[in-house]
């Protein structure tokens, strides 16, 4: 009982003067003759034998119940041979077998006389002896009824050469699916856990413990006091937990107060927090609405909750990417006279993404040291925020002065005017876009993993949508910056995605798409005009095209590239340099 028998290999020996060899059987357990064994709770993997590789019985007396094999996973043990190899041989008896897992992808699983003696199992390919080793007939499982043939999913299986983790991953089919009537509670599983969890046993020598687990704060999170969040975790082989409770300490676990009662166990909830919390040492919990002490409940990890107050409004002068949030790229600044150097402030590491300028002419740089600079008009430090990751976006600046920055590890920092982090939103993939912010102070950004989120000032999430990739890999990563309208109107592209898509900035609905089929892909930010007109160019595709903020219609389009052959003409024809070539 609750043995591990692995790496074993029986190997053919020559039978001294006489150059012959007998086959030696059972690379993991031999029962021959009128030898009978009772095998429970037992792995038996990755072991190597002619014939019965996992398991071989021969006896005398085929009429008598030889073994029993009970609550076992036998799998992915090899043979040198090719045909009528079996994981477990037992052709001339007649054992037990019961509540195990036989599974091999290369060999056959079973072979055995008598297939009634055989429950709620999962096996591969099996067959029934018919009088000779080559004289068989499949396994017919779907007429057992109790039995199962779908692959067992183990967390790691193993070659010939490695060791394997023949534990159950938490989708195995094996999981509640052994006998219904088993009612052994002192009876424990190859690790000596309790052998029923969720209700009823698992097939095999695993029992997969019920447990909700967490996921979504990761940890390291700061959210607003008050804000809204989604709650994510997973729960598996919790039987019939309909409905969870969702739990928040702001002690590390001292104690805990209840924020959503009775709601179902579908795996996420969009949740308020209270607007008096604040701490650095809090954890969200998932607990069954009716406690049961059978499943595991896995916390969060450790974020923060703060306070959180709006700002007074400010001006800014270069308040995001393209200056506003049109992206037109348009400035009331005529620049400098002369491009002579007024000032010059030096980062530890590159500065990759573009500047803003906010209030009194501050202006932010953004580093791939992690931090964010705060310089005056004077090129004076202010401060300095490290996010702790390479920035990589365009920081872009709200009407109350917090500015809002993308880094490499998927947050989106919101830091106040003085320096200080009001909140973090986590992403699942880099944050490049700048952020668009509306004028009722809405965050609209987009991710590396295909997403636009739609944000409110205080961090809470509003809704989000995703754009469309070809296929799970790549999904439509969004490089580009989202732009808003006059009519608040949201714009966003995914790049591996030929769409163009309006956004409904109350409830992130599709207003229309903007579809280039085979063009292109949109890359750069789209850019909206005074009267509402969209401007977009494409990867691969040297067009610019204007489309209509009405229906997505394509208004216009015009090849940039046979302009720019055009100008070159002129200016050839009428022998003048190119403009750039007469500022040289």
């Amino acid at each position: 009982m609750h043995c591990n028998i692995t790496g074993n290999e029986v190997r053919p020996k020559t039978r001294m003067g006489r150059g012959t060899t007998i086959t030696l059987y059972g690379g993991g357990i031999a029962l021959i003759g009128d030898c009978r064994a009772t095998i429970d709770n037992c792995f038996i993997t990755n072991n190597r034998a002619d014939y019965g590789p996992g398991i071989i019985i021969r006896g005398y007396n085929p009429e008598q119940a030889a073994s029993a094999i009970n609550y076992c996973t036998v799998a992915n043990n090899n043979s040198n041979l090719e045909m009528f190899v079996y994981e477990i041989d037992c052709w001339d008896t007649r054992p037990v077998i019961y509540n195990t897992i036989v599974w091999n992808k290369k060999l056959g699983s079973l072979f055995i006389a008598d297939s009634s003696l055989v429950t709620y199992c999962c096996l591969s390919e099996a067959d029934i002896f018919k009088g000779d080793y080559d004289e068989f007939e499949p396994f017919n499982l779907a007429r057992t009824g109790n039995n199962i043939s779908q692959n067992p999913l183990f967390v790691l299986s193993a070659t010939d050469s490695e060791e394997g983790d023949y534990h159950l991953l938490p989708d195995s089919p094996c999981i509640n699916a052994g006998d219904p009537d088993f009612a052994d509670s002192d009876k424990m599983d190859i690790d000596g856990q309790p052998r029923v969890s969720g209700g009823r046993i698992d097939i095999g020598a695993d029992e997969v413990l019920s447990k909700i687990y967490v996921t979504k704060p990761a940890g390291g999170e700061t959210w607003a006091s008050g804000s809204t969040h989604e709650i994510k975790w997973i729960s598996y082989a919790v039987g019939s937990v309909d409905t969870v409770d969702i739990l928040l300490s702001t002690s590390g676990g001292a104690d805990w107060q209840t924020i959503e009662k009775s709601t179902p166990n579908t795996g996420s909830k969009m949740c308020t927090l209270p607007e008096t919390a604040d701490s650095n040492n809090c954890l969200v919990s998932v607990v069954p609405g009716i406690a049961d002490p059978n499943i595991i409940c896995t916390e969060s990890g450790i974020f923060t909750i703060r306070p959180y107050s709006p700002g007074v409004a400010v001006e800014s002068k270069w308040k995001s990417l393209g200056g506003d949030f049109s992206r037109t790229g348009l400035s009331d600044s005529n620049g400098p006279v002369s491009g002579c150097i007024k000032w010059q402030f030096e980062t530890t590491k590159a500065v990759s993404a573009s500047i803003t300028v906010g209030i009194d002419n501050r202006v932010y740089i953004p580093c791939e040291d992690g931090k964010l600079y705060a310089i005056d008009s004077n090129g004076f430090l202010i401060w300095s925020y490290d996010a702790n990751s390479p920035l990589i976006s365009s920081p872009t600046i709200g009407p109350d002065g917090t500015v809002y920055v993308g880094a490499l590890n998927g947050k989106l920092h919101a830091i106040d005017i003085n320096g200080n982090l009001r909140w973090t939103h986590s992403t699942e993939g880099f944050v490049y876009s700048s952020p668009a912010v509306s004028a009722d102070s809405n965050v609209y950004v987009g991710s590396q993993d295909g997403i636009l989120y739609a944000l409110g000032r205080d961090g809470s999430e509003l809704w989000s949508f995703e754009t469309k990739g070809p296929g799970e890999v790549p999904t439509g990563s969004i490089f580009a910056s989202p732009a808003i309208g006059a009519d608040e109107t949201v714009y966003i592209a995914g790049l591996y995605d030929p769409n163009l898509y309006a956004i409904n900035p109350i409830d992130g609905s599709i207003k229309w798409e903007c579809n280039f089929e085979s063009r292109g892909w949109p890359f750069a930010s789209p850019v909206v005009a005074d009267d509402g007109t969209i401007y977009q160019t494409l990867v691969y595709d040297s067009n610019l095209y204007a489309i209509s903020p009405y229906d997505g219609n394509i208004i216009w389009s015009t090849d940039l590239r046979i302009n720019c052959d055009f100008v070159d003409q002129y200016f050839a024809t009428h022998n003048m340099l190119p403009p750039i070539e007469q500022i040289r």
